[in-house]
């Protein structure tokens, strides 16, 4: 059994863990309620529409959706890539109706719940929102997503004393959270809660200084406690950043084209499609849309790295091996990029590319956890004394920077695995109370106890 849940979990921690850095990457840029969307749900603006350029790609993505809605039409991922391309192209009614086909075929959807709650949110209807929130929350439990994006809604309808309880369960089990706990300030700072506002406020700045709602937080509170000249002090930092938010905003409408907006759009709707076909094994189909991708997304590494995933499944593995090498050193300060490629090469048994890219992300990310977790997660192939160790020592890392159950359950692994049985006995209790819904820790830590 301890086979099965170290493989289990080798396979999920890797994504959770870079989960907490890429909140903080994006929390920084935009409103919490923005967080976890991606291009696709952004709407076109209604002047680009009449563009004889835009009609033109747009004509391509239709092409696209009949393709794919024909060839997969029970598929709820068919209808989740449709709804993004709508709602990409400004046809909200069409995506709606999309993610709720996605929802009939299969009510455990989640991403289509996500989906329906944020073009809620976008018109307004809060108390919708809400409820397509709960939902994905009570499909998904263990994501730290869905309850911000619930509390952000109920917090702009007013709720605060519910988002106030919705963010602070959520931190019980995600304390990393870098966005609940961002937000959870900003609720308590509206409920007047000064001292609590602070508190999380100062948790949130010790991970990043480029949240400017938490200096505001931070500027309010104070002050109401008269410690003026802390209050002064984040004033400052925040119209600081606001400035540099706004000079941001600025440069970016200056020099983003609609057009070629809708182009990378377009893109990123080919890749979508192309996983779907590579998901049937219709590798043919999936390389020629991965093609297309390419032209339109020419900086982008995940068309790259799907492309080799297809040419090792195809049997070409020494040409997919090259690319995911190129791969490895083109986008070698993209962090989403490395860390897929260090999972292909992790898969494939390439335990030296794997390692020297998980060793690249820790370079250019210290202070995040995913390069620290993939390397212990890699360490627990390795039969070697020395490589248990150094690999306790990365899981202990990733726990420190992002105290979740899946990180300590890593550490439980590793200490397992070099024989510390009592530090293994420790972190699983750890992982065990910070989700005590998973029943595995608990009945894992019952065969331990008995050993």
């Amino acid at each position: 059994m301890f086979g099965n849940f170290v493989r289990r979990v080798a396979r999920i921690h890797i994504l959770l863990a870079i989960l907490g850095f890429l909140v903080v990457i994006v929390i920084a840029r935009s409103f919490v309620a923005r967080l976890f969307t991606d291009p696709l749900t952004q709407l076109a603006h209604p002047s680009s529409k009449a563009d004889p350029e835009f009609k033109q790609v747009w004509e391509q993505a239709r092409t696209l959706l009949q393709q794919i809605t024909h060839a997969f039409p029970d598929d709820p991922q068919t209808w989740n890539l449709a709804g993004q391309i709508h709602s990409r192209f400004g046809r909200a009614s069409d995506a709606k109706a999309c993610w709720k086909r996605c929802l009939a075929i299969d009510p455990k959807f989640v991403e289509g719940y996500h989906r329906l709650g944020f073009l809620a949110t976008e018109a307004g209807d809060f108390k919708l929102a809400a409820e397509y929130y709960r939902q994905a929350c009570k499909v998904d439990p263990n994501s730290a997503v869905y309850p911000t994006l619930l509390a952000e809604v109920l917090m702009q309808d007013g709720q605060l004393e519910e988002a106030r309880h919705v963010l602070e369960k959520c931190l019980q089990k995600h304390p990393e959270a870098v966005a609940a706990r961002a937000l959870l300030a900003q609720v308590l700072s509206q409920l007047r809660e000064d001292g609590s506002a602070i508190f999380h406020a100062q948790q949130v700045v010790r991970v990043t200084t480029e949240v400017s709602n938490v200096y505001q937080v931070l500027a309010v509170s104070l002050e109401r406690q008269g410690r003026r000249e802390e209050a002064a002090e984040a004033r400052k930092k925040f119209l600081e950043l606001k400035k540099l938010e706004e000079e941001t905003h600025r440069k970016q409408l200056k020099e983003d084209s609609p057009i070629e907006a809708a182009r990378q759009a377009l893109g990123r709707a080919y890749i979508g499609a192309a996983r779907i076909f590579a998901a049937y094994g219709q590798f043919d189909n999936a390389q020629a849309l991965l093609a297309n991708a390419s032209r339109l997304c020419s900086q982008d590494g995940e068309p790259m790295v799907l492309q080799a995933w297809l040419q090792y499944q195809c049997g070409s593995t020494k040409e997919a091996l090259r690319l995911l090498e190129a791969i490895a050193e083109q986008f070698r300060d993209e962090p989403a990029t490395l860390i897929a490629v260090a999972e292909l090469a992790r898969q494939w048994g390439e335990t030296q590319l794997a390692k020297r890219v998980g060793t690249r992300l820790i370079t250019i990310r210290p202070r995040e956890p995913a390069g620290y977790a993939f390397l212990a997660g890699l360490s627990l192939q390795d039969p070697t004394a020395e490589e248990s160790f150094a690999g306790l020592v990365c899981a202990l890392r990733a726990a420190t920077l992002a105290p979740n159950a899946e990180n300590f359950a890593l550490v439980a692994m590793c200490a397992k695995k070099s024989g510390d049985d009592t530090t293994a006995k420790a972190a699983l209790q750890e992982a065990e109370r910070l989700d005590p819904d998973n029943e595995i820790y608990a009945r894992l830590l019952k065969e331990w106890w008995k050993d």
